[in-house]
């Protein structure tokens, strides 16, 4: 999920069925779609903020459909990582078929860039 204070909007990235999203988003974004003008306000500006609620959007392009749920977590840290590097089409190219290869690098990574720093730390 994503909130733009600018745009005033939500985006939500998910890769299950449209079924499962609607339901998502119903229950837990539109609450907070509401809620995020309240919490922002302070006594200064109450009289003059916009507290109307931020618009949500579920985009649909760049993303796969996935086959299992036990991988939608796998594609969202990918797809996130896609966006943040501004490499949006990358997004369409998440395959299901290598989600164990992109599970045991980002392992690697973690294992890598965490534990054997940590390691490393206490050895010196």
């Amino acid at each position: 999920m994503e909130i733009s204070f600018k745009s005033r909007k939500i985006t939500v990235f998910d890769c299950r069925t449209h079924e499962s999203k609607s339901d998502l988003v119903e229950t837990h974004v539109k609450p907070i779609a509401e809620m995020i003008s309240y919490l922002l306000g302070t006594e200064r500006n109450r009289g003059t903020l916009d507290l109307s609620p931020f618009k949500v959007l579920c985009p649909k392009k760049f993303f796969r459909r996935i086959k299992s749920e036990a991988n939608c977590g796998l594609f969202i840290l990918k797809m996130v990582e896609c966006h943040s590097m501004g490499v949006e089409e990358m997004m369409s190219k998440l395959q299901e078929e290598v989600s164990e290869d992109i599970r045991a690098k980002l392992c690697f990574d973690i294992y890598h860039d965490i534990i054997l720093k940590k390691i490393e730390m206490f050895r010196g």
